[in-house]
């Protein structure tokens, strides 16, 4: 799939992600902001940016904050959120920034979806001694049906997701194949409580890939199903619904 269709799945549901289901990336967020050390003055990248709470986070902190992504929807929302920041729509294969530009460039489940020059072009815009932060899925926990849901629900054709980086040590080879050193590994608790299952399917029917299996199997089939799976994590007296899984953070800095 191409970028711009990729952009076009991923912001037709913008709202519903940003007020809804971006959230279950701030512990993760928070964590690689403070492992990087994001601070006044850093030069940050978010490379996928969405609707910009990576970013949010690191301008809250004094950074000077870009963010690049395929969706105008999400970086419009991004723009009303963070107005000091930069964001450009623009594919991960072709940043439009000058070498050696940020000290920061992250990633929150992105960078793997853009193949191998995506990874070239963040090494690229880093500046010497920059550090460099992908966080992707380690364990969906009890996302893992909600993921099963979605590829049953959409084209048998279809793209599938990147699944070698769950693997151990993935993520650090391609890192160490860039040229980066000072490699390591954290992982972050990803959770997100919703305020019923009404909401819940909001969240999770808003990422590109649900949008696809929408597309494909109808939203009455998929709600139908997103609603049964939920039930098993929806509290009987308050109606909230939690969902637990893992990120792995991988880290890496340029000589």
């Amino acid at each position: 799939m191409d970028w711009e269709k990729s952009g076009q799945n991923w912001g037709a549901r913008a709202r519903d992600w940003a007020d809804h289901q971006e959230g279950m990336a701030v512990k993760s967020v928070s964590m690689v902001l403070a492992h990087t050390g994001v601070r006044y003055g850093t030069k940050f990248l978010d490379i996928a940016c969405g609707s910009g709470l990576a970013v949010d986070c690191a301008v809250a902190l004094g950074a000077d904050g870009a963010g690049i992504d395929a969706s105008d929807a999400l970086l419009e929302i991004a723009r009303e959120r963070t107005p000091s920041a930069h964001f450009v729509r623009s594919p991960m294969d072709a940043l439009p920034f000058e070498d050696e530009t940020f000290d920061v460039v992250v990633s929150f489940n992105g960078l793997q979806f853009g193949g191998e020059d995506a990874f070239a072009e963040a090494f690229r815009v880093m500046k010497p001694g920059a550090t460099m932060a992908m966080s992707f899925w380690s364990d969906f926990g009890d996302f893992a049906e909600y993921f099963a849901i979605i590829q049953n629900h959409s084209h048998p054709k279809g793209a599938k997701p990147p699944a070698k980086f769950k693997e151990p040590g993935v993520a650090e080879r391609k890192f160490e194949e860039l040229g980066l050193d000072n490699i390591q590994r954290a992982n972050t608790e990803v959770v997100i409580t919703y305020s019923d299952v009404e909401n819940a399917c909001k969240g999770l029917s808003s990422s590109g890939p649900a949008v696809l299996a929408i597309d494909y199997s109808g939203e009455i089939e998929v709600h139908l199903a997103l609603e049964n799976y939920l039930q098993t994590f929806t509290d009987d007296l308050t109606g909230h619904v939690t969902l637990v899984g893992t990120f792995a953070n991988v880290f890496g800095r340029k000589s």
